[in-house]
């Protein structure tokens, strides 16, 4: 029985999305496919440790050299990307980051949808908030000419209040050479039309689609704009499908989801269109009054209790 309590703890701890919320410091959470992760206290601070060792995995090697490229080089309040690297023995190669402690978004929305008495979604002008962190992250990228290839909920990370996007594995250049390796595939169900017919030569659109998506996950109580059975349906669904809008979206709101998920990139709203959107405007001018009730005192104290309900 003590073994069985021992391996769910562990499994706890270890999670499918990276660190969980408060890990304790020197545990070594699973990270994705191709990295570990251990969280420890240095100087005054708990930070992360992302070791890679990829063994010949072709995959794996991309995924560091990606983020090698990156490193000590994106200054941003909305992300966290790698800052010192050290060589280990072998193939192995550790990347130092900021320790976000909350847990990702992915855990954030769950916890918000079992926090509510009827599994409703997280209000509007909460969602609209996290979300223009994401969208913040992702225009600092595109002005330098990035593009993150695999934005999900659970890359974005919960830092206190603020939202920070991780993971640059399968970040490159906007418009890359002709001799750059082609882009590693992201994750399916935020994948955008022409990211399934073949490798785009820019990623921009298709990070506006992951966008999209990420969008109608805060919106919808995680809940995707296309499903299909198996990745067959998935895909043909992405490819064909109109998106499957939340229930109860005002027109502003609607309108942007559509802008975000139009199946032709050429056509598709950029970054700089999501930001200056009529219904992101609105959030953002509610969240810069402090006189507004839900923005000053409800939201706040929903961060607060989502955040804590994790220790």
């Amino acid at each position: 029985m003590q073994a069985e309590q021992e391996n769910r703890k562990e499994k706890f701890l270890l999670g499918a999305n990276g660190p969980t919320p408060n890990a304790p410091a020197g545990r070594v959470p699973q990270l994705g496919a191709f990295a570990n992760v251990r969280v420890e206290q240095v100087g005054g601070r708990q930070q992360c440790f992302k070791m890679y060792d990829p063994q010949g995995d072709p995959q794996a090697l991309q995924h560091l050299k990606n983020e090698l490229a990156l490193a000590g080089r994106m200054r941003h309040p909305n992300i966290i990307g790698p800052e010192t690297v050290k060589k280990l023995g072998g193939d192995r190669v550790e990347l130092c980051m900021d320790y976000a402690a909350g847990g990702s978004l992915a855990d954030y929305v769950k916890r918000a949808k079992y926090a509510s008495r009827d599994g409703s979604a997280l209000p509007a002008e909460e969602a609209g908030a996290l979300f223009i962190g994401v969208v913040d992250a992702i225009s600092y990228l595109h002005s330098n000419e990035l593009c993150h290839g695999d934005i999900k909920l659970s890359n974005v990370m919960m830092d206190g209040p603020i939202v920070r996007l991780i993971d640059f594995g399968t970040a490159r250049h906007t418009r890359p050479s002709s001799a750059a390796p082609p882009p590693l595939p992201g994750t399916l169900p935020y994948t955008s039309p022409e990211a399934l017919d073949g490798p785009p030569h820019d990623g921009r659109p298709a990070d506006l689609w992951a966008l999209g998506v990420v969008l109608c996950n805060l919106i919808d109580r995680g809940e995707f704009p296309f499903s299909g059975r198996g990745e067959d349906g998935l895909r043909a669904s992405i490819q064909s499908a109109p998106p499957r809008l939340p229930e109860g979206v005002n027109e502003r709101l609607a309108d942007l989801i559509e802008r975000m998920l139009t199946k032709d990139p050429a056509r598709r709203i950029s970054v700089g269109e999501v930001r200056s959107h009529p219904w992101i405007a609105a959030i953002a001018a509610r969240g810069r009054d402090s006189r507004d009730p839900m923005v000053a005192t409800d939201f706040s104290a929903s961060m607060r209790h989502l955040l804590g309900a994790a220790a």
